[in-house]
């Protein structure tokens, strides 16, 4: 399937998701122009981001930015959002991230941790794209989390 050419998608429990009600409120309802946010908006539905829920976003790029919007719409109570840029972090700010992790790796994962007092992530986007990304995604989800990947590392 190529999100960028659908309106919906279809979840394992075959019910069609709109890709384009996680976009900005000016996209509401339809499909957006640009395919990386029907991309994180259907990761954010994967990731079971929800109210009452930590989420936390891995990377700080248009994508990540996009990932914060998308489990904010979703009701995501505390969304941590791993990335150095500070403008991209006052950004990811603005839209709804609640904490910043600078570090990476293990002790970006170690810092998760520490913000969640050791029960870490429901839902894990991972938006970098790397396969040390991926690693961190998984070390960061709680057990029985969820991790939506917006695309397939190299």
């Amino acid at each position: 399937m190529t999100a960028s050419f659908r309106a919906t998608a279809t979840l394992a429990l075959r019910s069609p998701h709109r890709l384009g009600d996680l976009g900005p409120p000016s996209l509401k309802g339809r499909p957006p122009g640009c395919p990386s946010q029907q991309h994180v908006g259907h990761s954010a539905v994967v990731a079971k981001a929800g109210p009452g829920r930590t989420a936390a976003v891995i990377g700080d790029g248009a994508v990540g930015i996009r990932g914060v919007l998308a489990v904010n719409r979703l009701g995501a109570e505390r969304i941590i959002i791993m990335g150095r840029h500070a403008d991209r972090i006052a950004l990811a700010k603005d839209f709804g991230a609640t904490h910043v992790v600078s570090e990476r790796d293990q002790d970006g994962a170690a810092r998760v941790m520490e913000l969640t007092c050791g029960f870490s992530a429901h839902s894990v986007l991972e938006c970098v794209d790397t396969d040390k990304a991926m690693d961190t995604a998984v070390a960061i989800a709680r057990p029985g989390g969820s991790i939506g990947c917006v695309g397939v590392p190299d």
